[in-house]
């Protein structure tokens, strides 16, 4: 009867390449999705407020004033319920303050800030903070139909538009 015996020195360190090349191209997949999720979840963020603003822009039937006091407002009051990672208001920036991968709304600025987990979620090159405000940049014309959300900066930033008539 032949004796079984274990692994070869040169056999044992196949596998273990094999295992360190496979952990290295896991692990950077696992980057790159955790990247991808933070970019996707930023983005319903995004369209919720849009679709939320858009409601209010339409409930308010293009009235100037009531326009005014939605630039001014929070927009994370305006979701039935606000992000997991909303962590509330805040009276000024300090970027030391807030978590990773958290939202906060600045009350002297009135914008909504987003400071992503890390430098690599959102490639870009001025600020690691996604800034958003809502701004009606231009006084309603007769037609009323020259207001627009602007962001200041950040994913999925088109103006939404006021519907037609409003």
């Amino acid at each position: 009867m032949r004796r079984m015996r274990g692994f070869t020195m040169p056999e044992f360190a196949v596998i273990v390449l094999l295992v360190a090349i496979i952990s290295a191209v896991l692990l950077t997949r696992y980057g790159e999705l955790r990247r991808d999720a933070e970019q996707a979840a930023a983005r319903s963020v995004l369209a919720a407020l849009r679709v939320s603003l858009h409601a209010q822009m339409v409930r308010s039937g293009g009235d100037p004033s009531t326009l005014a006091r939605l630039a001014n407002e929070n927009p994370v009051t305006w979701l039935q319920r606000p992000p997991s990672n909303y962590v509330g208001e805040m009276e000024t920036l300090i970027p030391a303050a807030m978590a990773k991968d958290s939202w906060v709304f600045i009350k002297r600025d009135k914008m909504l800030v987003y400071l992503p987990s890390t430098d690599e979620s959102f490639p870009f090159p001025s600020s690691r903070l996604l800034k958003f405000k809502v701004e009606f940049p231009h006084t309603l014309d007769r037609g009323g139909e020259s207001v627009a959300m602007t962001a200041t900066r950040g994913p999925g930033t088109d103006p939404v538009q006021a519907p037609a008539g409003h």
